[in-house]
């Protein structure tokens, strides 16, 4: 009989030990909802900012995302340079949204990956492409490129680097793609 109840308590010890795990990570299931709802609101306010203009643009990410972003003189000349129907200025938005979370995020260590990709599925509708410049880095320095692309007929360039001192993201250039940094000249 006393074999009986150490087995019957035993097999109620896992029991309540799948219920606890199971309790767990609903909680933690519930604590990513609820961050990922609350992140969604704070970028749905940003979003109702975004700028009509492409010289507005360098204000808006200084505004929102200042502590991530640097912007050097070269962008914001060229952003104001820009007309209108040369960028697709919702996208242009979602890359810097996108250098300035993600991709910062990665940078500093503090999401993975996998946890980036899924992020991206779940507050962007286009994809986003980071890679190295390698030739090109001779531009202001900069070492790496984001392409934004969606059915625009303007996919959007960023060109910047990672400041590993400051933990901030250099723009150097954008929203169009450099020319090969040996272009138009003569050999």
């Amino acid at each position: 009989m006393s074999n009986i109840l150490e087995q019957e308590i035993e097999n109620l010890k896992k029991q309540l030990e799948a219920t606890e795990a199971n309790l767990q990570l609903q909680q933690m299931r519930q604590i990513i909802l609820n961050t990922d709802n609350e992140n969604l609101l704070k970028r749905l306010e940003i979003a109702k900012t975004r700028p009509l203009r492409p010289a507005k643009v360098c204000d808006f990410a200084m505004q929102h995302f200042g502590s991530q972003i640097i912007i050097n003189e070269n962008a914001e000349r060229l952003m104001k340079e820009i007309k209108s129907e040369e960028v697709d200025l919702h996208l242009l938005c979602d890359a810097i949204e996108f250098l300035a979370n993600e991709y910062w995020d990665v940078q500093n260590g503090i999401i993975d990956m996998d946890e980036c990709q899924r992020l991206c599925s779940l507050y962007y509708t286009c994809s986003f492409e980071v890679g190295e410049c390698g030739d090109q880095n001779i531009h202001d320095q900069l070492t790496h490129y984001l392409k934004a692309v969606t059915d625009s007929k303007h996919p959007v360039w960023i060109y910047f680097f990672y400041d590993k001192t400051d933990h901030s993201i250099v723009v150097g250039s954008m929203p169009k793609q450099l020319p090969p940094p040996n272009a138009g000249r003569i050999i």
